[in-house]
């Protein structure tokens, strides 16, 4: 039989969340852990208190890899159709200090909450991604109004709060936006809470800003086909610089415009999912295959206008497949402006490619590789690699060994090799710009 490890909160990780500084000296004066998984937004009161937004994964619930999979409902219950509050982001207190008032992104709404005992009093609707907020106060200091900027809208609205248990959106400006129609609504379905059935996660939960949670999910990814009895946990992988990248999936499954091997296929070839000569199709078959799982009730799963299973229509779906390849990665942080590798980067080059063989599985122009032979898995691309420090399916590779339980960190170009030069041609290599 063959084994896989529980996902679990590992105890030798770091777990430093909030820090607070001494401002007239700079010192270091508290470090706060456990908190949640993505911290989004920090509002303090005048007594001192601080109060966070953020999302709780929560998938070391999941127990035995392929055994259990109880992640809902969220307690203590689901929330009711139409008031989920999805990804709180941006927060801010009174003057009073009695009421917070939040946003919550991937639902699109702002709510109030009570200071003192955490109760959501009321919420409201507004425009597409909220992730900014500012109050203004009446003479007692109670919150009067918000200003809320939606970010993915590119809109900001404006919300009476006399009445904290009922919200009012007085207003919305609509600001210049230049982005392509399609491509910004690709990218609200992309934030958009309502892709899944309980309207509590987007598909950007897990893939924040199109970058990755860095966690391990045990997922119904498939099995192998010589023996293996356990489903396989996944590390979450970044959605950035996807174009020319394909396949999308570690196991070969998703996203396929070659065909041949793949995890559940290892001794057989299987036939191509998606047209190489148009990439969306390829994007497009990925998150299908997510919204009738991952994103779907399986005892009740909806169709969609085209009679497809999950949520979202046929428009959405079509436009997040074209904004999903659209993501760059950011430049290359050390990239020249002649856009020319130093000599250091080359000597990388040469040691990755052809002394160490690292180029075996991670090959040019894109650095990745389908079809592994023995696995079948998909080689993701080791572009932009210095911005993640989890790369492989599984975390083999666990920055947690290199940590050892140290809290003051560990240097970050040896996360992912052991050579300088190798390194230099990581943060030199290219993503498209210098």
């Amino acid at each position: 039989m063959n084994y896989v490890a529980d996902v679990v909160r590992h105890p030798r990780i770091p777990d430093r969340d909030l820090f607070v500084y001494d401002t007239a000296t700079d010192a270091l004066v508290e470090v706060v852990d456990t908190l949640g998984t993505l911290l989004y937004g920090i509002a303090a009161d005048s007594q001192g208190r601080i109060f966070i937004s953020q999302t709780e994964a929560r998938n070391d619930k999941n127990g035995k890899a392929g055994t259990e999979f109880e992640l809902e409902p969220v307690p203590p219950a689901h929330p009711a159709p139409g008031t989920a509050l999805a990804t709180p982001f941006a927060i801010a207190v009174s003057d009073d200090d009695a009421t917070l008032v939040a946003t919550a992104s991937a639902s699109s709404r702002i709510f109030t909450v009570d200071a003192g005992t955490g109760a959501v009093l009321g919420r409201a609707d507004v425009g597409s991604g909220p992730r900014g907020v500012a109050l203004e106060m009446t003479a007692a200091g109670a919150p009067a109004r918000a200003w809320v900027l939606n970010a993915l809208e590119n809109s900001v609205s404006l919300v009476d709060l006399r009445n904290r248990a009922a919200p009012r959106v007085v207003t919305t400006i609509a600001l210049h936006d230049p982005t392509d129609p399609e491509l910004k609504r690709g990218r609200i379905a992309f934030n958009n809470a309502e892709a899944s059935s309980t309207e509590t996660f987007a598909c950007a939960s897990c893939h924040p800003d199109g970058h990755t949670d860095q966690l391990i999910w045990v997922l119904d990814t498939p099995l192998c086909d010589v023996g293996c009895d356990q489903i396989q946990p996944r590390l979450v992988q970044d959605i950035r610089g996807l174009r020319g990248s394909a396949p999308y999936h570690w196991d070969g499954t998703l996203g396929d415009p070659f065909g041949g091997i793949n995890t559940p296929n290892i001794t057989s070839l299987v036939e191509p999912n998606c047209d190489l000569e148009v990439p969306e199709t390829c994007t497009l078959h990925v998150m299908e295959a997510a919204l009738r799982t991952t994103m779907c009730d399986q005892t009740d799963c909806e169709t969609n206008d085209e009679g497809k299973p999950g949520r979202l229509s046929g428009v959405e779906r079509a436009a997040m497949a074209k904004y999903l390849l659209s993501v760059p990665y950011p430049p290359s942080p050390e990239r020249p402006y002649t856009n020319t590798m130093s000599a250091t980067a080359m000597e990388g080059v040469r040691l990755f490619h052809f002394e160490q063989q690292c180029a075996n599985c991670h090959r040019l122009p894109f650095w990745t590789m389908t079809n592994m032979g023995g696995s079948g898995v998909d080689v993701p691309s080791w572009r932009g690699a210095n911005d993640r420090w989890k790369n492989a399916p599984q975390n083999r590779f666990f920055f947690a060994d290199l940590v050892g339980g140290d809290t003051r960190g560990f240097p970050e170009r040896f996360g992912f090799v052991n050579d300088e030069d190798m390194f230099q041609m990581i943060v030199e290599g290219s993503v498209g710009f210098s």
